[in-house]
């Protein structure tokens, strides 16, 4: 499968955008880890600006705790 995108790839959190913005749904729940794109594994601890994200997942959450 592949993503052509014309524009950034927001994962995690979006920031505050005008309302004519075409952005359907401005979140998500769940989890993801080891993301790759081209082939090289995206490091999702290192980020430009942090929009309201959190390491982890919460606590009674269907995915599980938080890490110790």
């Amino acid at each position: 499968r592949s993503l052509d995108l014309t524009g950034p790839l927001l994962l995690g959190g979006v920031p505050n955008l005008p309302e004519n913005f075409p952005v359907t749904h401005r979140d998500f729940v769940g989890c993801m880890r080891d993301l790759y794109i081209d082939s090289k594994r995206i490091d999702l601890a290192s980020y430009i600006a942090n929009n309201g994200t959190a390491a982890g997942t919460a606590a009674g959450s269907r995915w599980g705790s938080p890490p110790a």
